[in-house]
């Protein structure tokens, strides 16, 4: 078994208004958000990962880790980590 879970569109309850990333990957007590986009960069893109990683921050995460894959052409965005 590998020693990482794979959450797939799964709300975060914890705020008031429903947040679900595409994909969480949690190791222990770190985890990986990483959202799927297929039209161009926005920098909305990257406040909706930061806000995904605080939700995970609060559910006791030590590091936090953020990614957004466009489809379109291919490039990944990396969120600063949340430590």
């Amino acid at each position: 078994n590998p020693p990482y879970k794979v959450i797939n569109e799964r709300p975060l309850l914890s705020s008031l208004v429903t947040k679900i990333p595409d994909r969480v990957v949690v190791d222990g007590n770190n985890a990986i958000v990483i959202d799927y986009k297929t039209g161009g960069k926005r920098a909305s893109d990257i406040k909706q990962l930061q806000d995904y990683a605080v939700e995970l921050k609060g559910f006791g995460f030590e590091t936090v880790k953020g990614f957004v894959v466009y489809t379109g052409d291919q490039s990944v965005e990396e969120i600063e980590s949340l430590t």
